[in-house]
This record gives C-alpha cells, structure tokens and sequence, in this order.
C-alpha cells in the first residue's frame, strides 16, 4: 500500500511548487500596480507640461483641432489606470489557479491518506504486544488527514476570495479609474489650461481685428474683457461666454476706463495681455478737417490708448508681468495722400509704443507696436471712417486718393482671422517684437519706406553733420 500512495505525494510536492510558483506571480503583479499608481503623478506632471508645450511647438494643431489640446495630455494618465486593472485581473486569474491546484492537492492528500490508514491499521494489529510503537506510527494517518483537511479548509476559503473579494476588487478598481478618468476629461474639458490660459483686455472688441481677436482666445480658452461703444452689438457679435466680461466703454473717458480695468481685476483676478485696438479712420487734408473734427479723433485713436495704458500699469508693475499690444497702422509709418490726421494719429501710437517699452521693461511688461495693412474688415465702412464733411474742390489729388480706398473695400489682402491668430502667437514668445507688420503690404510699403528714409538721409548728410560745433 505504501507505493501507492508515493505517487500522489508527488504530486502533492508539485502543486505545492506550483502554487508557491502562483503567489510569486502576484507579488510581482502586486508590484506592478504600484508602479503604475506611482507613474501617475508623473503623467499628471508631463500632461501639464504637454498643455504647455503643444501651442507654442505645434501652433497649427492648436488652431486646427483646440481639443486636443486636453487629449492628448490625458491619454497617458487614462492608460496608466488601465494598466493597473490588467494585473489586477492577473492577480484574480493566478488565485484561481491557486485554488484549483489546492482542489487537485487537497484530492490526492485524501487518496493518499486512505492507504496510509491501512497501513497504519495493520501496523497496530502488529504493535499489540508494542504498543509504545503503534500509537506514535498511527499518528501518522491521523496528521494527513488534518493536513487534508486544512488543504480543503484553505481551498474553500481562496474560492471565496477568489469569486468575491478579488472580483469586487478588480470591479471596484476599474470603475474608480473609469470614473477618474472622466472625471478629469470633463474637469479638462471646461478648464481652460492653466499654463496657457491668459487674461485679456481688448478695446474695441465688437468688429473688425478686435472681433477676430476676440473670438479666438474664447475659442482656446482663454479669459476675454472686451469693451465698445455699444454693449449690444459686442453680444451679437460675440454671444454668452462664462469667460467673457463684455463692457460698454467710451474710451475719452478716463474716469470709465478706470472703472473697466478695475471690473476686468475683480472679474478674473489679473490682466495679462491689453490690447489698444479701438480707433476708427479719418479722411481730409488739414485744412478741410475742423478743429472738433480732429480733437475727436485724437480722443479716440491716441488719449483713448494712454487712459488704457495709464490705468492697467499699477496691475502690471504690480504683478511684475504684461504684454502690451498698441495696434497703430502702416500709414504710422508710411502715410498716403489725403489721410494727415489719422496718419499723425497712428505716428503717435508708434512713438509712444517706443518709448513706453523702454519705460517699462524693468516691471516685466512687454510693448508691441502693431502695424496691419489693408485687412477686410468694416474699417472703410461708414461706421468705422469719417470723410471731412467740408470738402475742398481744390484738392483733387485728396479725393482720387480717397476714391481708391473705398473702392477696396471688401477686397483687401489682408486675412483678419490670420492677423489675430499672429497676434496671439506673439504672447506666447519669451521676447515678443517691439515692432509687427502685418500683411505684404505693409510690409512692402515700410521697406520702400525706409529706403526712402536712408536715401534721404544720406543726401543731405553733410549738411546734417555740419551743424555741430568744430572740434
């Protein structure tokens, strides 16, 4: 009988091994959990880093698809937490096997201790008369028995461990990764992303470049405090937005431009980016503009700007940061006929741009000077250009100038929605230029422009450096 049971009791030894084999796994599996759950951080961190990266190295993808750019950052995160299911599952599949491999061990312990009952029943025939002996070798049946028993014991118990606990716990951990995960995609969704994210101020924001501007940062997530000279068509235009802040503003005004920047720091808590862009057109010669004609148009083209810039500068000394965006023309460089007002107007928009940059680099504020060219907005329509009302018949060279403008109407070069996209790009450079064209045009016209300049100069040079005293 004894041979008999050999054979099973290597058996025993193998399942043993194998289910030592078993929980090894798991550690392992166990292991590999942790490590997931400690990547995730990581993910987290390189996610908002992604969320940086992605709209100053991959601008185009940014326009193009802006959800990305809350995709693409959360995709690791999301795979990590599947990652952690997948052992988890492995941990429940290898505990199974644990129990089937405790069923055959517990199986072949119960044959074998049926022999060994035998033999141990024989050998107490034979230790009658010793009986010292018979009763330590009887103990030998009896403890395979207890150790089956046991075996079965502990079966029973992985199994339910198995179906139930390891289960539910694989259950419950998927569905919290499930739920972390959308957690965060809507979080993300209506979060705009934090590294990227800016305050706004644009002035003039219900048409033309200030729309465009306007809407795009919307768009990308950005916070937008947009004023004009009428609330109702800036709602129109734009509509309703949790991270809009529309204001009706007249921009002579200083007392009422304070008043806006002060809402826009309540609203959002800082400003980061101030757009000037408020200003309309203004057609004559000199002497065919009045005296009001021409104060109007400084009140809005030029003080309009400085009461901007005068009230959002104790912010941004004080946050030690800002760009600011003074959108001028080419004609404040390079002026056509018949437009000496509002030339003189955008001059003075570009000097004092130059000199402002220079006042306030030392508080981290940034200037842009911006000079666009014919772009097709509604800046020629009547609404956005004032043509002198007493026209003098004498100045033909005035009104043909004029006659070719409006006729341009709707057929400029220019792209607003490109022109605004630009702008946005700029913000994003660690040393944005004091100086941006905007358009062939302007360009061409500011090259011509300053070849003229240098011909010039060099024509009359010694006359120039003849006034000094003789050393």
């Amino acid at each position: 009988m004894l041979w008999e049971a050999t054979p099973h009791m290597g058996k025993n030894l193998a399942s043993v091994a194998m289910n030592f084999a078993s929980m090894g796994m798991i550690l392992i599996d166990v292991v590999t959990v942790l490590a997931y759950v400690a990547f995730i951080p990581i993910d987290v961190a390189m996610n908002l880093a992604s969320v940086a990266i992605i709209p100053t190295t991959s601008p185009e993808i940014w326009e193009v698809i802006p959800i990305m750019r809350i995709a693409i950052p959360f995709i690791g995160t999301a795979m990590r937490m599947i990652g952690i299911a997948m052992p988890l599952n492995g941990i429940a599949m290898r505990a199974n096997r644990i129990y089937r491999w405790l069923t055959d061990t517990y199986m072949p312990v119960s044959r074998s201790a049926v022999p060994l009952i035998g033999i141990a029943l024989r050998m107490a025939r034979t230790a009658i008369p010793l009986s010292g002996t018979a009763i330590p070798i009887m103990r030998i049946p009896i403890l395979f028995i207890g150790i089956a028993m046991r075996m079965n014991k502990t079966a029973v118990q992985i199994t339910r461990t198995v179906r139930y606990d390891l289960n539910f716990a694989t259950i419950a951990l998927n569905s919290a990764s499930v739920a972390v995960v959308t957690c965060l995609s809507f979080v993300a969704l209506n979060t705009p992303a934090m590294s990227n994210s800016k305050v706004w101020f644009i002035t003039g924001a219900s048409k033309g470049l200030g729309l465009s501007l306007t809407k795009q940062l919307l768009q990308q997530g950005h916070r937008v405090v947009a004023t004009s000279r009428n609330i109702h068509d800036l709602l129109k235009a734009v509509g309703d937005n949790n991270h809009f802040l529309p204001l009706q503003v007249n921009l002579a005004s200083d007392s009422e431009v304070a008043q806006a920047v002060k809402s826009a720091k309540e609203a959002f808590g800082r400003i980061d980016v101030v757009v000037n862009n408020a200003g309309y057109g203004i057609g004559g010669s000199v002497e065919e503009l009045t005296d009001e004609e021409t104060r109007d148009s400084f009140n809005i083209n030029v003080f309009g700007t400085l009461h901007v810039i005068r009230r959002v500068m104790p912010y941004l000394r004080e946050q030690q940061s800002g760009h600011i965006i003074n959108i001028s023309s080419i004609a404040g460089f390079t002026a056509n006929t018949g437009w000496a007002v509002y030339a003189a107007a955008k001059y003075a928009i570009v000097g004092l741009s130059e000199v402002l940059s220079a006042d306030v680099k030392s508080f981290g504020v940034k200037v842009t000077v911006v000079a666009p060219g014919a772009f097709r907005t509604s800046f020629l329509n009547p609404e956005s250009l004032v043509m002198t009302k007493q026209p003098i018949e004498a100045y033909e060279e005035v009104r043909k100038s004029h006659a070719r403008y409006l006729q341009m109407d709707g057929m400029q070069a220019g792209d607003p929605e490109k022109a605004a996209a630009a702008m946005i790009a700029i913000t994003g450079e660690q040393n944005p230029p004091l100086y941006l064209l905007l358009g062939k045009d302007a360009f061409d016209r500011a090259l011509q422009k300053t070849e003229t300049l240098n011909k010039a100069f060099h024509e009359w040079e010694s006359l120039t450096k003849s006034t000094d005293y003789s050393l």
